[in-house]
């Protein structure tokens, strides 16, 4: 039942220009999360969730593209 609002929050279309907002964000990540602890055990899950956080902050603004330049 908690897992309704969280998915009607992510598969909302939102405004096509525009960043998702802060709830879409946490709500997509609760899910992800939800979906790895389903696939593995908690003492896998903990270090691969830090890995990803801290390949993400390594990247910067990860999942996004810069424009290249000739």
């Amino acid at each position: 039942t908690w897992l309704l609002p969280l998915m009607d929050q992510i598969l909302t279309p939102g405004e096509p220009d525009a960043k998702p907002g802060l709830a879409q964000g946490l709500a997509a990540t609760i899910l992800l999360i939800r979906y790895h602890w389903g696939r593995m055990p908690l003492r896998l899950l903990v270090p691969h969730l830090w890995h990803k956080l801290r390949a993400g902050a390594a990247n910067g603004n990860a999942g996004t593209t810069k424009p290249e330049h000739a």
